[in-house]
């Protein structure tokens, strides 16, 4: 239950904020329903990590008295479960991408549709905070989106159990849902609670569709500004192709290196031809017949632009750390 009006309390405050529409808030928004998501997983997580533990001990039990090739049913059914490693258990608790992964490939209790959208939004997250180098136009269709995700999370995450603590202060959901605590769990009254938050910000289909692909828009305009950026600052670089083609380049090679602090994965080499046919599609998103088929087709989308995105952000991250360091040099630092 406490989570619940975590959860809440935080999409409602982030919902004022959207709405203020002031650069300090929508930033403040932005970080609120990070937390939501990350909050809204690790209930999750804990709760399957506790079966599967619970799953390891009866696996044991079994291989001390049952041998494997036992044909029962239930004991093959045992011995069918594998547990994670102990580096899947850190990896899972330490990173956000992994909890993600784990919700959809091996839990199966999140939207495939949701999940590299999380992923990227939470990058976009911190890549804000640290940078402070985005736009708040488009902080603000980040906010709406990333808002859109937790109250598809909040329907659609099963919850094995729903604490009701008697001596808890649940007055703030009462106050503003007029709901009494014991109800939150069921599944109609958190829609009704949902549909409120929603109401005023993203209340149909239109809506969801108009902001994935108002974002993804934004997404190919920041890639051509920095592709002129590359090609702009290399001198080995003629144009924007010439660009994209030293991005893989760069990538490529440092793939080779897999004991590196941040090795890469190897990338095929799209012209920049096959990009632009991929922002040709944006109109589908607003297409869609469902809020989930509208992210199914941004997903679709972003899948194709991320990995060539990404290594476009390192190269001009490096390129930027090479002229602060030739300015300090000047200066004689």
């Amino acid at each position: 239950m406490q989570l619940y009006s975590y959860v809440l309390f935080q999409l409602d405050q982030a919902r004022h904020y959207i709405e203020d529409g002031r650069p300090e808030h929508i930033r403040l928004a932005l970080l609120l329903l990070d937390n939501c998501a990350e909050m809204q997983m690790a209930e999750h997580i804990g709760s399957a990590l506790a079966g599967e533990r619970t799953q390891e001990k009866i696996q044991r039990t079994y291989r001390a008295i049952i041998p494997e090739g036992d044909p029962n049913p239930i004991v093959q059914e045992v011995y069918a479960f594998k547990p994670l490693t102990g580096r899947e258990k850190r990896a899972i608790d330490r990173h956000f991408e992994d909890k993600v992964r784990y919700m959809v490939e091996r839990a199966e209790t999140l939207d495939a549709s949701l999940a590299g959208s999380l992923m990227q939004l939470h990058r976009y997250r911190n890549e804000a905070y640290h940078r402070n180098s985005v736009r708040p136009r488009t902080i603000r269709t980040a906010c709406l989106i990333l808002f859109e995700i937790n109250c598809e999370m909040l329907l659609s995450i099963p919850r094995r159990t729903t604490i009701y603590s008697s001596d808890g202060d649940y007055t703030w959901l009462r106050e503003r849902f007029d709901l009494e605590p014991p109800y939150i769990g069921i599944s109609e009254e958190l829609k009704s609670i949902v549909m409120q938050l929603r109401t005023r910000l993203i209340p149909d289909v239109a809506d969801v569709s108009a902001l994935l692909a108002e974002y993804m828009e934004d997404r190919f305009r920041d890639f051509y500004v920095h592709l002129r950026y590359i090609a702009e600052n290399l001198q080995t670089v003629a144009d924007e192709e010439d660009a994209l083609a030293e991005v893989y380049s760069y990538n490529n090679s440092r793939a080779h290196y897999p004991d590196s602090e941040n090795p890469k994965q190897i990338l095929e080499p799209h012209p920049l031809v096959w990009i632009r046919e991929r922002e040709q599609r944006i109109p589908t998103i607003q297409m869609a017949s469902s809020r989930i088929e509208a992210f199914e087709r941004f997903s679709a989308l972003e899948r194709d632009l991320e990995p060539t995105e990404s290594a476009v952000m390192d190269l001009v991250f490096e390129i930027d750390n090479y002229i602060d360091m030739q300015i300090d040099i000047m200066r004689g630092k």
